[in-house]
């Protein structure tokens, strides 16, 4: 079966990167992008997800606030904080109020991003 992820983020740059290496992981998985957490909700009403990633910086709602919503809609879904702005005040927040099992620095070599995703689909 493959998993389903839904990847937030208001950067095409970073969304395409990000999907282009999960897609290619071994376990078979497939990423739904959304460019801002409003999108992000629309796609979580809709269709059945194994895994969110949220960037924290994103105009209009940002990722706190989208998972915060995300964890209202999904409780089980698991959540995952992926920023630039990674932060240990930060990084408590995102628990403490999103509930996300992994808070992952953008600066994370690509092959542990992967890793971290695969271990946590594996959950």
């Amino acid at each position: 079966m493959t998993a389903t992820i839904l990847l937030v983020d208001d950067e095409p740059d970073i969304l395409l990167s990000v999907k282009f290496l999960l897609e290619r992981s071994p376990k078979g998985v497939k990423v739904i992008t959304a460019s801002s957490g409003a999108e992000g909700l629309r796609v979580l009403e809709t269709r059945t997800l194994d895994l969110v990633i949220s960037d924290y910086k994103m105009p209009g709602m940002d990722g706190i606030q989208f998972l915060m919503a995300a964890h209202r809609l999904k409780p089980d879904l698991p959540r995952v904080m992926f920023t630039a702005h990674a932060d240990a005040g930060l990084a408590r927040r995102a628990v403490a109020e999103a509930f996300v099992r992994e808070f992952i620095a953008k600066t994370l070599p690509p092959r542990e991003l992967l890793q971290k995703v695969e271990a946590l689909l594996e959950e």
